[in-house]
């Protein structure tokens, strides 16, 4: 006799009988259930030839059955379902090749009735839409088997599962919606049901067999159909009062999807043929189910493109990425089905739905950090796990958070709220069981399941929205990245205009030194030969040449140093401020202007510079308020604890309020100046000005009011 396997018990079922033999037709294991069959142990075949077998139960079937080995082995054909009599018994044989062994499967036939069925009722699964096929399935399903209940239950990504179709004869035990937990489906009982195209138990409380393998050899059982269902779900099938289960697992996209569980209360023997034809149904169903899958994608894609392209466009057209996202929020939030978004850079943030306080999202984005260096952070169940280190009480309970970069500020939170449900929980119970009730001595476990109350648990996030969040980081990512390399071309490019200005400006500057000799030696030259009225405009020119050529000197001086320092002192300010007032009234012809001067302190800065910034905010009011009727100039200083601050107001024509953000661009000018002259670089040359300074502008105005500015430099810093 060959020597048994002693380190390895393998359980089986017993309603029908499992040999497997190796390539040269030798029975490398067997169950004992074949005693029943033909009144010899398993001992007694194991290590013996099939042919031995077949020769004394089916003599004249003998050749044809080896032939369909030979066919399988040469795989010529996949597997097959053959019928035999033996001593009066109707026996199914199912031959399939599993690895190197063929596996032969030999079950009593319960019946020779031929199924009876309608081609209306196979065609309401055929053709029934995505949305009624799982219910069409079930209702199929149980009136070809007249089981009492079937149910289809859909595992999610994260293990959980759920009851989503049913048709059970007694609503009163309905399982539809149903949930159960992550443990009631582990990664060995998901094997199970891949492994085979269904499991078939005709009695839950029949003792189980055992499949006794030479020692030597490596038997992959599990993937015959008499191979045990999860005991899990038969503790389950059992305390629900079924006494019958078949089970058939549904494969979408490579993964099992979900899976058809059918319940009888009464215990019900299951013809070949009808599982047979149930599998082809169920096959079909998830094959329709793979496509709907498919097609909804697809959708889901296409609105993931049109919503990131929208961004993209956005963003090539403006530099605040923070601003473009903000404008897109909504579309942010729908698409992963979150309840509430935020948008975080730094301390400011765009919120939109239902979110958390302000405070309470800065410390989740601190605490997500520490938890997880990854840029992407999912959990469905974040208070439950977190909610103690967040400083008030949360009013979600899942976050999928994303980080745009290693060191980058930029967040972006979705967030869903607490679904409170009831979920089917297990305990497992231990049990021992008797060689006597189920052919092993062993222990194994037993199961008790029961509901409990899911909180602090949000809808789990899926690949859907990983594959949106992903999308829209490498969108982000790659338009940080071109913006970054568009930068530094741009700097580049300014750095070379700069060069070139800088050599045109000491060129022009170095030039303009000559003609202004010569126009200030003549001006002093008539100075001499005229008099009376004719002195006082002849000194005019000569301060508009001294100034001029004051300027000239400073232009000159930025352009012998890369970097200019400018030598800041106290620059008394009353006499430079009412020489600028006359000269703007003469070159405006605004003679009428009444000015008022109030405490003129001196400013801690560089004279040339002060000279422009406030030549240009006295010319300006002066020229727009000198077609007032009363056209007037409040000039004053005063002092605080570290600033001069200088203010400039008229009466003129104002600025409109919606412009006020923009006036200090390069050729901005307000709508209302009409034809009164201008460039509109006066601002903008102070606003830069007063930047190298390290001084503040600010104005008020209002249409047809006037403009008040006013100018904040910083005191003299105390000397140590």
């Amino acid at each position: 006799m060959s020597e048994l396997t002693q380190d390895r018990k393998t359980p089986i079922q017993s309603y029908g009988t499992l040999i497997c033999t190796d390539a040269f037709d030798h029975i490398v294991g067997i169950s004992s259930a074949i005693q029943e069959m033909f009144s010899r142990s398993a001992e007694q075949y194991l290590g013996r030839d099939i042919r031995d077998l077949l020769t004394n139960y089916f003599a004249d079937q003998s050749a044809y059955i080896l032939s369909i080995v030979r066919e399988i082995k040469h795989q010529e054909i996949a597997n097959k379902v053959l019928e035999f009599t033996s001593n009066n018994q109707k026996y199914s044989l199912r031959l399939s090749q599993i690895k190197n062994n063929i596996h032969w499967e030999w079950e009593l036939k319960t019946s020779d009735k031929p199924i009876a069925f309608q081609m209306d009722d196979i065609a309401h699964v055929l053709e029934s839409s995505p949305k009624s096929l799982w219910h069409k399935l079930s209702e199929n399903i149980l009136h070809i088997l007249r089981f009492d209940r079937v149910y289809v239950c859909q595992v999610y990504e994260n293990g959980t599962s759920e009851v989503i179709a049913e048709h059970v004869e007694d609503v009163t035990k309905s399982l539809l919606h149903g949930r159960f937990s992550e443990d009631f489906l582990r990664q060995e009982d998901i094997r199970n049901y891949q492994a085979v195209n269904y499991r078939y138990v005709p009695d839950l409380f029949a003792p189980l067999s055992t499949f006794h393998q030479l020692a030597e050899e490596q038997v992959d059982v599990a993937h015959s159909h008499l191979y045990p269902i999860p005991l899990l779900h038969a503790d389950l099938a059992r305390s629900l009062g079924a006494k019958s289960l078949i089970a058939f697992p549904l494969i979408a996209n490579g993964r099992l999807w979900g899976i058809l569980m059918a319940h009888s209360f009464s215990g019900v023997e299951i013809d070949l043929q009808k599982r047979q034809l149930c599998q082809l149904l169920c096959m079909y169903a998830a094959k329709k189910q793979e496509s709907n899958i498919k097609n909804t994608l697809l959708e889901f894609q296409e609105n993931i493109h049109d919503t990131l392209l929208g961004i993209r466009n956005d963003l090539m057209s403006n530099t605040d990425i923070f601003t473009i996202l903000s404008r897109h929020m909504s579309k942010m939030q729908q698409i992963p089905d979150a309840d509430g978004i935020a948008i975080c850079v730094a301390e400011e943030m765009h919120v939109l739905g239902i979110v958390p306080e302000s405070k309470q999202i800065l410390q989740i984005a601190k605490l997500i950090r520490n938890l997880k260096e990854k840029s992407l952070f999912l959990d469905s169940n974040f208070r439950l796990r977190y909610a103690h280190l967040i400083d008030g009480e949360l009013n979600f309970a899942g976050i999928m958070a994303l980080r745009l970069g290693k060191d980058s500020e930029m967040k972006i939170m979705w967030f869903r709220q607490e679904e409170i449900d009831m979920m089917y929980q297990t305990t497992p119970l231990c049990q021992q069981l008797s060689q006597e009730e189920h052919g092993i001595e062993d222990t194994l476990y037993a199961h008790e399941t029961w509901q409990r109350e899911v909180i602090d648990t949000a809808k789990s996030w899926n690949t859907n929205d990983l594959y949106f969040v992903e999308h829209l980081r490498s969108l982000l990512q790659d338009t940080m990245l071109a913006k970054s390399e568009e930068k530094e071309r741009i700097n580049q490019k300014l750095i070379s205009l700069n060069n070139e200005l800088e050599m045109l400006t000491f060129t022009l500057s170095h030039d303009l030194k000559n003609p202004l000799s010569v126009v200030k030696l003549s001006s002093q030259m008539l100075s001499r030969k005229l008099e009376g009225e004719h002195q006082r405009w002849i000194k005019i020119l000569l301060d508009g040449v001294d100034d001029i050529e004051s300027m000239v000197n400073s232009v000159l001086s930025v352009g012998k140093s890369r970097i200019y320092h400018f030598d800041h002192t106290d620059v008394p300010m009353g006499q430079m401020i009412e020489k600028i007032v006359s000269h703007s009234q003469l070159i405006q012809n605004s003679f009428c202007a009444t000015v008022d001067y109030g405490n003129l302190h001196p400013i801690w800065g560089e004279r040339n510079l002060l000279h422009q910034v406030f030549q240009n905010v006295i010319g300006n009011a002066i020229k727009y308020s000198k077609n007032h009727a009363a056209p007037k100039l409040h000039i004053h200083s005063y002092l605080t604890e570290s600033e001069t601050v200088y203010e400039i107001q008229d009466n003129g024509i104002g600025i409109p309020a919606n412009e006020l953000e923009h006036i200090f661009h390069v050729f901005r000018r307000s709508s209302n100046v009409g034809k009164i002259a201008g460039t509109g670089v006066g601002l903008a040359l102070v606003r830069r000005i007063m930047d190298r300074l390290q001084a503040g502008i600010n104005l008020q105005s209002s249409e047809q009011t006037g403009t008040k500015v006013i100018l904040t430099f910083k005191k003299k810093p105390p000397i140590n």
